[in-house]
This record gives C-alpha cells, sequence and structure tokens, in this order.
C-alpha cells in the first residue's frame, strides 16, 4: 500500500509505503517520466539506480526493489523512520561531541566503503543522512555520485554549495574521495556547532571563503575536535586527511566504536522457508537472490531478513506480527500485486539545499535572518537549491534548464520493469 506524500524530489515523490506480505515500511521514491527529458538527468536517474543496485552496506540506505510503469519509476527503499540528520541538528541546536563522534564515525565507515567499490558519492551533506530507529545513519541520494577507476580525476562541479570543496569551485580536475572527505567535514563541523564553517547570501562570496579556507569553531567544540576538523579542511587536498588518518586521530575514539554487522550475503534458509508459507516459489527465491535480482521476491527476501533476524544472525521470531497473504492492489489505474507495494513514514530525497549558518529556525516556521556575522542556529534557505555544474570553466545552472529532449534510456531496462 502506499501512503502519503512525506517528500518531493527534483523528479518526483517520495511517498510512505507498507510492504503487504511482510507487515515492514519502506520508502517509495517515485520518478515522473516527464520530467526526465534532458539526456543529463536521464544519465543522472541511471546511475543512481545502477549505484543503488550494487550497494551493501550497513550505513547505506538499501534498495529493494525498481518497478517500472509507462509512466513511473518506483524505486522501494529502506524506511529509516528517524528522519534527516538535518532536521536532528536543527531541533537539537548542535549535538555533543560523544553523539556527534558516533554519527561521524558511521558516515565515515559508510564513505569508506562507497570509495572501496569505486564510487564518489558527491553530495554528502546533513540532508542526504538519514537515521534508522536504532539511531545509525543511512547514506542516502545518489544522484550526482559516479563510478570511478583508481588513480582518475573527476571534471563536474555538483552538489550543494556549502558543502562543495574548494578543488571543485575552482573549476578544477579533483579527486572525488578527497572531496567527499571535505563534505564529511563541512558535516562534522555542522553536528558540534550547529552552523557552518562558510556561508554567504551571496554565492560568489561564498565560494571565496571556500576558497580561502578560513573558518572559526563554536567555543564550546573540544581542541581534538578542532584539530581534527583543521585537517579534514584543508584547501590542499593533498594534504587533507585521508579516511585512514581521519580514523586514526584520537577524537574518532572518545566512544568506542563498533562497526554495524555487515549485511549478510549468504541465502538463510529459514527465510526461504518463511517465504514458501506465504505463497512465494523457495527454489525460484533462491535463484533470484543468487542472481543479485531488485524484484518483489528480492524485495521480500530482504525485509524479511530485516524483520526476523536479531543482531546475532538467528531467526527472532519473537519481535513482529503475522505477515499476511498476498492480495491485489490499485496503482495508477493498473492492477499490481500486493507483494510489491510499500510504505514509509520519513525519507527525504530532495534537490540539492544549501544551508545558513546565520538564520534561526524552528521546526516548522522560520524566523527572520540574523546579520551575517552572527553565527546562529542551523538552518535551510534558497542558497543551495540549485544544482551547479561548471564545464570548460562555464557555470551552468540546471535549476533554469529548460532543454530537455531524449526520454530516459537505461540499459537493461528489462530489469527495471515488472507484470
Amino acid at each position: 500500500m502506499i501512503g502519503k506524500t512525506i517528500g518531493q524530489g527534483t523528479f518526483g515523490k517520495v511517498k510512505l509505503g507498507h510492504h503487504i506480505l511482510t507487515g515492514e515500511r519502506v520508502a517509495v521514491k517515485i520518478l515522473e517520466k516527464e520530467k526526465i527529458k534532458d539526456t543529463g538527468d536521464a544519465e543522472r536517474v541511471s546511475r543512481e539506480f545502477n549505484i543503488l543496485k550494487m550497494v551493501k552496506h550497513p550505513n547505506i540506505v538499501q534498495l529493494y526493489e525498481i518497478i517500472e510503469t509507462p509512466k513511473q519509476f518506483y524505486l522501494i527503499m529502506e524506511f529509516a523512520n528517524g528522519g534527516e540528520l538535518f532536521d536532528y541538528i536543527v531541533a537539537h541546536g548542535k549535538v555533543k561531541e560523544s553523539q556527534a563522534c558516533r554519527i561521524f564515525t558511521q558516515t565515515l565507515t559508510g564513505l569508506e566503503y562507497l570509495h572501496s567499490i569505486g564510487v564518489a558519492h558527491r553530495d554528502l551533506k546533513p540532508e542526504n543522512l538519514l537515521i534508522d530507529n536504532e539511531n545509525n545513519i543511512k547514506i542516502v541520494d545518489f544522484g550526482l555520485s559516479i563510478k570511478f577507476k583508481a588513480g582518475e580525476t573527476l571534471k563536474t562541479a555538483c552538489g550543494s554549495p556549502c558543502y562543495a570543496a574548494p578543488e571543485m569551485i575552482a573549476g578544477k580536475r579533483y579527486n572525488g574521495c578527497k572531496s567527499d572527505v571535505w563534505s564529511l567535514g563541512i558535516v562534522l563541523f555542522a553536528l558540534v556547532c550547529g552552523y557552518l564553517p562558510f556561508e554567504d547570501p551571496n554565492t560568489g562570496q561564498l565560494y571565496k571563503k571556500i576558497l580561502i579556507g578560513e573558518f572559526k569553531c563554536a567555543k564550546w567544540v573540544s581542541t581534538e575536535c578542532r584539530d581534527l576538523i583543521k585537517k579534514i579542511l584543508n584547501t590542499n587536498p593533498d594534504e587533507r586527511f585521508s579516511i585512514d588518518q581521519i580514523r586514526a586521530h584520537p577524537w574518532c575514539s572518545i566512544v568506542s566504536f563498533r562497526s554495524l554487522p555487515p549485511i549478510d550475503r549468504k541465502i538463510d534458509d529459514k527465510i526461504i522457508k518463511i517465504m514458501g508459507s506465504l505463497g512465494l516459489e523457495e527454489e525460484e527465491a533462491k535463484k533470484q537472490l543468487e542472481n543479485k535480482r531488485h524484484n518483489h521476491i528480492t524485495a521480500t527476501y530482504f525485509l524479511l531478513a530485516k524483520k526476523f533476524l536479531n543482531r546475532s544472525g538467528k531467526i527472532d521470531r519473537n519481535g513482529s506480527n503475522t505477515a499476511r497473504e498476498v492480495s491485489p492492489v490499485s496503482l495508477n489505474n493498473k492492477t499490481i500485486v500486493a507483494e510489491k507495494r510499500i510504505r514509509h513514514r520519513k525519507y527525504s530525497v530532495t534537490p540539492s539545499r544549501g544551508i545558513t549558518a546565520k538564520a534561526q529556525i524552528k521546526p516548522q516556521e522560520p524566523s527572520a535572518p540574523k546579520p551575517v556575522n552572527m553565527p546562529g542556529r542551523l538552518s535551510k534557505n534558497y542558497l543551495g537549491n540549485r544544482l551547479y555544474i561548471k564545464t570548460e570553466n562555464k557555470s551552468k545552472d540546471l535549476s533554469q534548464n529548460t532543454s530537455r529532449k531524449s526520454p530516459l534510456e537505461c540499459e537493461n531496462a528489462h530489469d527495471f520493469s515488472f507484470g
């Protein structure tokens, strides 16, 4: 079942979803094909599909299924009921360093995994970090992410201006991993200070501040944390701390860090048996899992795994309600088997947004901005709503792009279809 709208993205909406067979809540990201007519947009969506299909990490949102209709793509994804890290920071003003350390190291671990499989995120920010029901971090929104080869540099400047690395802003070719580390440093600053190190209502002035790299931490930030932020926010990418150096820094040891258990790729026969009891073919389920498909069968498996598996990896039969039998439901005037249906509370997939350090905000109603020389609490503004891409020293504002020519064409489009 699909519920209410809980987010608005560039190409469509994000809705609550409820998976009928398992009773689990999921996020449903709906992409309208009519909004994906520009070649660049089509490539972005195709990249996001492919990257989401390959990633499997406890600190990265999991893709369960992609459903295609004549007018939409439906991405059925993991549900994180704690909402955005951004909103958490806004609600609390700042985060205690012990808690910030846990959030930071989990994000670092997820980012390290992405880099290990050759993926640069390129839009890391609190809006793209979700919190699950156990207060664990989930990295989301891979619309600007890209695959890279060892030693390869990138040229497209993209993401949210307040989080962009100086080498990217300068129009230079850049290392995607080092650029992501810079963005992670901005996230750490926002966590412990409650505002951003670089902000200005004028984008040109903002870029100058980032290129200079001068910032001032809040007085309550510890010496060790200040030192780590300084090492990460080094405008020289060659001298910027690497992930290994960050992990070895004393501040990252202020709380004991235990990595979340990896997503088990081994097929669990007990879960397969449960699927059989729900009317699914057990051998077909194994075949689909072995082939690493993303369809209603594998979605059911992973949702059951999430539902019944505790941290020891054993079936926990005391933790949930009984799954219901499959029944047809209606979606966009088409009848679809309910085992493909979905639900979710707060999964935000929005266009790139900036943050200003100088404006107060309440959870529902923002107040007037403060003077720019007075650091205030973290808040959203319109500065980062536009995606800037610089090619051959010319900036292109994609939010004003009206040249839409070709429809979306994904490789192996049959992988995303159903029926």
